[in-house]
C-alpha cells in the first residue's frame, strides 16, 4: 500500500481571491467554506515517514524540482493517504485543521468525471456500431 500526500491550492484568478490565504475562521466569518471546486491539484509525493509539519517545511524551504506550485501557505489543503486512511488537512494560521468534507467532494467530482468519460465512451461505441450497421446495409443493397 502506497502512503502518499497530495497538495491542493486555491485556483488562480479574481473569482478565488476571497479564499486564497484565508484562515478557517476568516472563511467562516464571511460565510465561506473550504470547497474542493475552488482548488487545483498541484502535487503528489511519497509520504514515507513525513508529518504534516515536515511537508509544510519542505514546500516552503526546499521545493522538489518537479514542484510547480507556490510555497505551502494558509488556505492550502494537504491530503494524506496513509495505511488505507485518507484525511484532508487545511493549512490554517496556526497548524492544520481536518476538513474531511474535502475528500467527499473530491470523490464525488471524480465519480462525475468517470461517469462522463464512461458515457462518452459508451456513446462512441454506439455511434461506431451504428456506422458499421449502416455500412453493412449499404453493402447488402449494393450486392443485390
Amino acid at each position: 500500500m502506497d502512503n502518499t500526500y497530495e497538495i491542493y491550492q486555491v485556483k488562480s484568478g479574481k473569482d478565488y481571491r476571497n479564499f486564497r490565504f484565508e484562515s478557517i475562521d476568516s472563511l467562516e466569518h464571511f460565510g465561506l467554506k473550504v470547497d474542493y471546486s475552488n482548488y487545483d491539484f498541484v502535487y503528489k509525493g511519497s509520504l514515507d515517514e513525513m508529518t504534516l509539519e515536515d511537508i509544510f517545511r519542505k514546500f516552503n524551504h526546499e521545493h522538489p524540482e518537479d514542484y510547480k506550485g507556490r510555497s505551502l501557505s494558509v488556505s492550502d489543503v494537504v491530503v494524506l493517504n496513509k495505511d488505507g486512511k485518507t484525511t484532508a488537512n487545511f493549512v490554517d494560521s496556526f497548524g492544520f485543521k481536518e476538513v474531511n468534507e474535502f475528500i467527499l467532494q473530491r470523490n464525488q467530482e471524480s465519480h462525475k468525471e468517470f461517469s462522463v468519460l464512461k458515457a462518452l465512451k459508451d456513446n462512441k461505441s454506439k455511434v461506431e456500431s451504428s456506422d458499421k450497421k449502416k455500412n453493412d446495409i449499404k453493402q447488402d443493397i449494393g450486392e443485390r
